[in-house]
């Protein structure tokens, strides 16, 4: 029922850390599950993790380049055999009791969207706060949405997700397959998620990302003033 997908790249030690948990958690919910781990060719090979996968059972995929973050999770969606799908990146640190609650809507809806108040998000920087708080209302006036974070990595019904993914694996790609989504009529909730449980370590901005971003910004408003999207939501009334 339902496929937990893991992206590794260098981080051995807490992708076996975080399976482990996840693999805790599971054994709460009676339901059929899977564990995925696609190695994005880190550049020494994981050893340690390919074992571990064997030994319980976790699918080991290891890519034969270097992808990104996007096409890692689209190689967990293709591969994975159950109806719903969650991906983690490796050195996740959700906290255990957020991903419980995640996993306890499992069924309910389309699209389970985490979000934090980024207020509260302890060890961001307060420049990295500003700007997603700026990004999800910029991604909410260009959409006509209400959503309250964009880079949550929902869980997603597996079918739905395959028929919205966005053309684009630049870093606005969690926006654009959640509102692609949302376009599509899915079902969703919004689940207040809490702080880290570990202390986690953000990586700098890349002004290599800029352009790729504003191409997504460009395109949400596109699919929400262009005819076919004028029209389905004219069919609703």
């Amino acid at each position: 029922m339902l496929s937990v997908a893991f992206s590794h790249f260098e981080e051995e030690r807490f992708a076996i850390q975080n399976i482990k948990k996840i693999k805790q958690i599971l054994k709460k919910f009676n339901f059929k599950y899977e564990i995925l781990v696609i190695d994005d060719y880190s550049k020494v090979f994981p050893k340690k993790l390919e074992i571990f996968c064997k030994k319980n059972k976790v699918r080991f995929f290891r890519n034969e380049y270097n992808c990104g973050f996007f096409k890692c999770f689209v190689k967990g969606l293709v591969e994975s055999k159950y109806e719903n799908y969650k991906f983690f990146a490796g050195d996740d640190c959700t906290n255990t009791n957020d991903i419980i609650k995640i996993f306890s809507y499992i069924g309910k809806y389309d699209l389970i969207i985490p979000f934090n108040i980024q207020s509260e998000v302890k060890g961001k920087p307060k420049f990295r706060k500003i700007l997603s708080y700026i990004y999800t209302h910029i991604v909410n006036f260009l959409s006509g949405y209400k959503i309250k974070y964009y880079n949550g990595l929902p869980l997603y019904r597996k079918k739905k997700a395959l028929l919205n993914l966005p053309d684009t694996s630049g870093y606005g790609w969690q926006a654009e397959l959640i509102i692609n989504c949302l376009n599509n009529n899915c079902s969703y909730v919004e689940l207040l998620t809490r702080n880290k449980e570990i202390k986690f370590v953000y990586n700098s901005i890349k002004l290599k990302n800029v352009p790729s971003v504003l191409f997504s910004l460009v395109k949400i408003l596109f699919k929400r003033i262009s005819p076919s999207r004028i029209k389905k939501i004219k069919l609703k009334f």
